[in-house]
């Protein structure tokens, strides 16, 4: 959600750059209103002010209103960029906790292409403690199949935020996060019951196995490679399941 001031900013600025008359605390006060935010006259007229001594407008002459500086106008597109950059995150974020079990695929797939090229980043900027804990991960993982024992679906969650988080990409790692802990408890639970088939464990301990080895040389190719077949396998996975189960979370 958009902050009221930036809200107030933006249409303020917007204004008095497409205005052919002048625009005074009156007439931005009416379209404040007009967009849903109460404001009195005298608000409107301090808020024209400050925008003044920003630098984002002047009055050229008297009573000639404001125009826009050449500040003012950088100033709207980055308010604008930065709009679209929190719909296009809010956008995310609903993709992520969609309810339609159908939609699961989409997100794994999106998800493959993210965390093969974070794969790849990890193989390049990992630290060395990283890499020691990655390999002791996929080992832990491996050993806990080879006991017959069922890995805790967790373990797995773990390990692909480790990786994601060695990449040391701030972005790249909180889309990662986001993609592979879907915050619908009906979705997770989709992976959990596909994590419980013996022969899709036994497959992700291999992956992870190989694709800890592939970091450590730092083979980014080779690591990016084995990720994207990783997820690609669980995504026939889920694939199976949902045509076995259906796709009704209700």
């Amino acid at each position: 959600m958009t902050s009221p001031n930036l809200e107030m900013e933006i249409l303020a600025l917007t204004l008095i750059r497409e205005s052919e008359r002048p625009v005074g605390s009156s007439r931005l006060a009416e379209a404040f209103n007009e967009s849903g935010i109460h404001v009195a006259e005298a608000t409107a007229g301090r808020f024209l002010r400050s925008l003044d001594k920003q630098g984002l407008t002047l009055i050229p002459r008297p009573k000639q209103g404001r125009v826009v500086t050449e500040l003012g106008q950088q100033r709207l597109e980055e308010l604008r960029a930065a709009l679209r950059a929190q719909e296009n995150g809010a956008n995310l974020v609903r993709a992520a906790s969609t309810n339609d079990l159908s939609e699961l695929l989409d997100i794994l797939v999106v998800r493959r292409a993210v965390e093969s090229e974070g794969a790849r980043l990890a193989a390049e900027n990992a630290s060395d403690e990283d890499l020691e804990e990655i390999s002791r991960q996929a080992t832990s993982h491996r050993d806990a199949v080879d006991a017959g024992a069922t890995p805790n679906r967790d373990s797995s969650t773990l390990f692909h935020r480790t990786v994601a988080a060695a990449t040391h990409n701030r972005i790249l790692e909180s889309m990662a996060h986001l993609l592979i802990e879907p915050a619908n408890p009906n979705l997770t639970s989709v992976l959990e019951e596909v994590s419980l088939n013996s022969q899709v464990v036994s497959e992700q301990a291999d992956d992870h196995a190989e694709l800890a080895a592939a970091l450590v040389q730092r083979d980014a190719a080779l690591a990016g490679q084995l990720m994207h077949q990783h997820i690609g396998h669980l995504i026939d996975a889920v694939r199976i399941y949902l045509e076995t189960a259906g796709t009704d979370l209700d």
